[in-house]
């Protein structure tokens, strides 16, 4: 995660110019059990701020579906076993079957911090800046070891070399497929907030904060940084393929991926904090708290389903475990069920 320190006036620069405008509409069920026994509104997200044209970004049924009613239940019953352990306070899930428009959730409401997770919404941003400034992705920056702070990971990989100078293009893999903090902490220090902030308010998400304690999001509401771009109806074709390109090359293997079969595609970004735990007077630290998370898209084929898993607990490697086991789990019933 960013530091809050580092980053927290960056924010008041940022001007926002689009919205997200919401629209509802009744869905009927259909004789394809797309939406089985459920009389369900639509929300319709369209991106606002232009005079003639509102343009789509995502299409929701407001309900869940009761065809997925397995894969919540038995996601509940896991997350109820491993919290047995003391070691999983709370975890959330949210998986959505994409061609059918179906979704299930537990613990939705649940909010967590973000971490690296938020090097997705700034990969987006550099992406969109890069449509608007062609050639941004050529741009080079040298990265001098001890002038930037960031925090230390728990799952260290690739870094950036000392006295190196790298491409806005090299920067964006070694942040996304490396998780590294040092390269997003180079592309942060370039990066255009006003576009940052509206790559969350243009999903109707609040503003984003840099105080630690105030940056929060739900399964739910992550997921949709990589339905705008499965759809590629925030960036371009190109762009959203781009992305793509590096989400599917992530060298974090403990969460998602590790339980699934090694032929099966994944496109998906982790993140990971610690947090002391203060007392009632908030005088000082009575424990840590750890988060992990793990999000993106699973492909079968031609076909694929959106999965995001947020936990909180107290040791960082059980946590992981506890995101292989959902993942494997959901990849099982909908492959059983036949839901895609």
């Amino acid at each position: 995660m960013i530091l809050s320190g580092l980053f927290g006036a960056a924010l008041s620069y940022c001007i926002l110019k689009y919205g997200l405008h919401i629209e509802t509409t009744n869905a009927q069920t259909d004789a394809n059990n797309i939406m089985p026994n459920e009389n369900c509104q639509m929300t319709i997200g369209r991106l606002a701020g232009y005079e003639h044209i509102k343009p789509l970004l995502l299409v929701e049924p407001e309900c869940e579906s009761g065809a997925l009613e397995q894969i919540k239940e038995h996601a509940k019953q896991l997350i109820e076993e491993k919290k047995q352990s003391g070691k999983l306070i709370t975890a959330s899930i949210y998986v959505k079957a994409i061609s059918k428009n179906m979704w299930t959730s537990v613990n939705v409401d649940e909010r967590y911090h973000p971490a690296s997770l938020n090097k997705v919404p700034i990969l987006i941003t550099f992406m969109r800046m890069n449509e608007k400034h062609s050639g941004l992705l050529d741009q080079k920056y040298t990265y001098i070891k001890g002038s930037l702070v960031f925090p230390k990971q728990y799952y260290p990989s690739k870094e950036l070399q000392d006295g190196q100078s790298y491409s806005v293009r090299e920067l964006l893999k070694y942040m996304i497929c490396y998780s590294d903090n040092a390269a997003t902490t180079l592309l942060w220090n370039h990066m255009d907030f006003k576009e940052y902030a509206n790559t969350f308010t243009n999903l109707g998400l609040q503003k984003p904060s840099f105080k630690f304690d105030e940056m929060e999001l739900s399964v739910h509401e992550y997921c949709n940084f990589f339905k705008i771009l499965y759809n590629a109806t925030y960036l371009s074709r190109e762009s959203s393929e781009f992305c793509f390109s590096l989400l599917t090359h992530t060298d974090f293997n403990e969460g998602l991926v590790k339980q699934l079969p090694a032929q099966v595609m994944v496109a998906h970004k982790f993140g990971e904090c610690n947090y002391d735990i203060v007392n009632k007077a908030g005088e000082k630290p009575i424990g840590t708290l750890n988060e992990l998370h793990d999000a993106g898209i699973v492909y079968l084929g031609d076909k694929a389903y959106y999965v995001t898993i947020m936990t909180k607990g107290t040791d960082t490697q059980f946590l992981a475990s506890v995101i292989s086991e959902l993942s494997a789990t959901i990849y099982s019933d909908i492959n059983k069920m036949n839901l895609l």
